[in-house]
């Protein structure tokens, strides 16, 4: 019998045509019931299946690392968990992180980060950020009670302070 012949089977009267399935082309599938959709949505994985629910990482482009490496370690806080201290170093901020690399093709013009460090008090965070010179914008609060204000780092690079209420 040919691996891609055609076969008709009799059940109850009708006739039903499928194709045999060669097992070599198509991965080793043992039966028809294999490909059908309801076995693949109950027995294969999916995306959702084998990624976590939660961030891994941020990553920031800087021209000058060891200009920058200071103000996150130091002056925010963050711990950093590994770095060379010449061109990339990641902080570590239970579990999710920042990660910092130098690329000196980065365009010269400061990048929106587009994401928040969550602050337990925001009016204090304001008041020493703005006392010790970094770039501050005014305090925003939102409908559903969060506040928040955006700093900028050395290399003009933005990024936001929250406060959840």
């Amino acid at each position: 019998m040919a691996a891609n012949r055609i076969n008709a089977i009799r059940l109850k009267g009708r006739s039903i045509s499928y194709v045999r399935l060669r097992r070599k082309k198509y991965g080793g599938l043992k039966s028809w019931n294999e490909c059908s959709p309801y076995w693949r949505r109950n027995n294969m994985q999916t995306v959702q299946s084998v990624i976590e629910n939660r961030i891994a990482e941020i990553c920031i482009e800087v021209r000058d690392y060891p200009k920058v490496e200071p103000f996150y370690k130091d002056f925010l806080g963050l711990p950093l968990a590994w770095g060379n201290g010449k061109c990339i170093g990641f902080f570590d901020m239970q579990g999710t992180g920042i990660l910092l690399v130098q690329n000196d093709r980065s365009s010269s013009k400061p990048k929106e980060c587009n994401f928040a460090i969550l602050a337990k008090n925001i009016d204090a965070a304001y008041e020493i950020m703005s006392d010790a010179g970094v770039a501050v914008s005014e305090i925003v609060t939102h409908g559903n009670g969060q506040r928040q204000f955006d700093i900028a780092d050395p290399e003009g690079n933005i990024l936001s302070l929250i406060q959840y209420k």
